[in-house]
């Protein structure tokens, strides 16, 4: 869902710090409600404009790592249409199932459906810096990560899968200054 907090909507793109925000706005004492469906788009909110909006991304490579990694620890889920299309035993399977299913870059087309209709863009990179700017209130500290996922889990692939990737992913990396 989005979270509506004073003038503001926030957009979540699964896996990219959405619920580490939440946590923030939280702690700093907005009062704000959930809006919409979950992981809803801007298109999905009436009067999404006449908001402040924003979202966050992550580099797409990233992004793919994070949901493998995620779904390795908790398991794929057959409802949901990535993992029902791409579950595989290894990264490099997974990346090979995304990319038959989405040619043109599932990341690209899963952040335009935001990004072109939110006021910014937040990255997962400098998250803490770009929030920080962006509600402009101290920061509050101790927020721990939250819903990450090991990083010894392996999501190595060939040279030849990530140029193919990265082609594929190409526009919104370039889009996003990456």
């Amino acid at each position: 869902m989005a979270l509506k907090f004073n003038n503001n909507i926030f957009f979540h793109i699964p896996k990219t710090g959405g619920t580490y925000v939440r946590e923030v706005i939280a702690r700093s004492g907005f009062a704000n409600s959930e809006i919409g469906d979950v992981h809803c788009t801007p298109l999905d909110i009436d009067n999404h404009n006449k908001y402040q909006s924003f979202t966050i991304v992550r580099h797409p490579l990233n992004w793919y790592k994070s949901w493998y990694r995620y779904r390795i620890v908790t398991g794929w889920r057959n409802h949901h249409h990535i993992d029902k299309f791409c579950e595989a035993d290894s990264f490099e399977g997974f990346v090979e199932n995304m990319l038959k299913y989405n040619p043109h870059g599932y990341v690209t087309e899963k952040y335009l459906s935001v990004i072109l209709f939110v006021n910014h863009i937040l990255k997962t990179e400098t998250l803490t810096h770009d929030l920080e700017n962006y509600l402009k209130i101290p920061f509050p500290t101790n927020i721990p990560a939250i819903n990450t996922t090991p990083k010894i889990i392996d999501t190595s692939i060939s040279p030849e899968l990530c140029d193919r990737l990265l082609k594929a992913e190409g526009r919104i990396i370039k889009y996003l200054k990456y």
